[in-house]
This record gives structure tokens, sequence and C-alpha cells, in this order.
């Protein structure tokens, strides 16, 4: 017997983290469905919800414990993530979903299902930007100030000219 564990992880562990991850899954799916029709997207929120759901049932029915189902569940759950955000109009709150999926993660004890789960989020934000620079479109951004809740926001076109500044003040 080696005095070092092997790295080799059991099937039930992995067969415990699928099962993690489509609870979680199907925790975001009840979330999107709230936050559409909170937002006045609901059409959005019912496509998007259903087309990600069908993508998790077939992947974690067909491949259930593999390698295949993890990377599927993973990117379905990184994609509820972005659709929250979508969602909400960019809410800064959602965005700490993103580290939340990442916790989930740490159940298969596989730092790659990891660094997928990362670099599909970062790809998310990466096209998000890029598109709205290719079209000349509105940019946002917001910040906080200090250790209050308000916040300035500036919305500005793609080329740099400032279209409308405004605060928002705490509560």
């Amino acid at each position: 017997m080696s005095e070092y564990p092997s790295i080799d992880r059991p099937a039930s562990l992995t067969t415990l983290g699928d099962k993690v991850l489509v609870a979680a899954i199907g925790i975001s799916f009840a979330a999107a469905i709230v936050l559409g029709m909170q937002f006045a997207d609901s059409g959005l929120a019912i496509a998007c919800s259903l087309a990600l759901l069908l993508i998790a049932a077939l992947g974690y029915a067909a491949a259930r414990g593999t390698m295949i189902s993890r990377y599927v569940l993973t990117f379905v759950l990184v994609s509820f993530v972005a659709l929250h955000i979508q969602l909400a109009k960019g809410m800064i709150e959602l965005h700490f979903g993103v580290f939340v999926v990442l916790a989930f993660l740490l159940v298969y004890r596989d730092w790659k299902v990891i660094v997928f789960g990362a670099a599909v989020h970062e790809r998310h934000q990466f096209s998000q930007y890029r598109a709205g620079r290719q079209s000349g479109g509105d940019r946002r951004s917001c910040y906080t100030e200090g250790s209050s809740y308000a916040a300035k926001c500036s919305f500005g076109r793609a080329d740099g000219r400032r279209r409308e500044q405004f605060e928002v003040a705490g509560r």
C-alpha cells in the first residue's frame, strides 16, 4: 500500500459532483425564470433556460459520471450565471454567481474543470466586450465609492464620447 493517496477519483465522487451540479442547475433554472419575470424579459428567460436545461439533461442522461458530463454540466451552470446577469441587466450582485459556480466545481476535485468554468465565463465576458466595441454600441461602467452603496454610473459610446452620467444614492 502506498503512503500517498491515489489521484484517481472514485466513481461515487464523480456521480456526487454530477448530482450537485444538476441540483444547482435546477435552482438556476428557477432563478432565471424569476429574474425574467422581475425584469420584464420572460421570453428570453424561458427560451434560454429551457435550452440550457435540455443540454444538461442530455449530458447527464448520456454520460453520467464521466468526464463529458463534468464539462457539459459546468458549461450549462456557467451559462446560467451569464443568463442571470443578462436578465438583470448587468446587476453587479449577480456577478458573484461566477464565484459560487467555481466553488461548486470543487466537488469534482479536478482543477481542469475549474479552469474550464473560468474560461467559459471569461469567453462570455470578452465576447460581450467585443460586441459592444465593434457595433459602436453603448458601454456601461459603474463603480462604488468608499464603503457606501452609492455608485456612479457612466453610459458612453464605444468611440469615447460620454452620453450620460448619474449617481445612484445608497440604500
